[in-house]
């Protein structure tokens, strides 16, 4: 299950309407580096600038702050459990420097960040069509399975789909954003990791990871 305090389980689901937004708004991650005021990604900073390690080590120390904590260099862990907000700035950083890091590292990087599925994957597909919700029954990435209303599918799920709907609606029908959708239904995942949510770039379009 997630290990997520109750009340960030409803944020995570307004996340999946700031992200469609800012994915109407803009096709591609901004290309601005945002200061960041996470403890742990401060730290991984301020080494690289003394030379404590290579940029492109912070890069990675960096990702793992963010998905895999676990394979965090000890020296950047701290005593709290505050969740990044942001990683946009992080992942436009590797975007950037790309082409002229290690290989090993890139190949590292990329099967950290991109969303896939796994034997206990399953899908939902949205009321309208338009979203297709993958989401794990068991491990580690398991979203919380109950299921007041005994449709087969976990409520947190549902909400989810019902938020990405009406923000489709709101944004595109109402608002006159670009409608970002093309043939197939918009992928959304759902992950355990330490940090709100972001968008990951998938063929021709992009995905939402939450």
């Amino acid at each position: 299950m997630f290990r997520i305090f109750p009340e960030r389980h409803f944020w995570r689901l307004l996340l999946i309407i700031g992200l469609i937004a800012a994915d109407l708004s803009a096709q591609h991650i901004h290309e601005e580096h945002a200061i960041s005021s996470h403890p742990v990604l401060n730290s991984i900073e301020e080494a690289a600038l003394l030379g404590v390690i290579t940029g492109e080590n912070a890069i990675l120390q960096k990702i793992y702050a963010g998905y895999t904590p676990e394979r965090l260099d000890s020296r950047f862990l701290k005593d709290n459990d505050t969740p990044i907000r942001c990683m946009v700035p992080v992942l436009t950083e590797y975007y950037h420097t790309k082409t002229i890091l290690d290989p090993a590292i890139v190949a590292e990087i990329e099967e950290i960040i991109q969303p896939r599925t796994t034997l206990s994957t399953k899908a939902h597909i949205s009321d309208s069509g338009r979203f297709v919700l993958y989401y794990d029954v068991d491990g580690n990435n398991a979203v919380p399975m109950d299921d007041l209303n005994g449709s087969g599918v976990p409520d947190y799920v549902e909400h989810a789909a019902f938020a990405a709907d009406s923000s489709y609606r709101y944004q595109v029908e109402q608002l006159g954003f670009v409608d970002f959708l093309k043939e197939e239904p918009y992928e959304v995942f759902f992950r355990n990791f330490r940090f709100y949510g972001t968008t990951t770039a998938s063929g021709s379009t992009t995905s939402i990871t939450v």
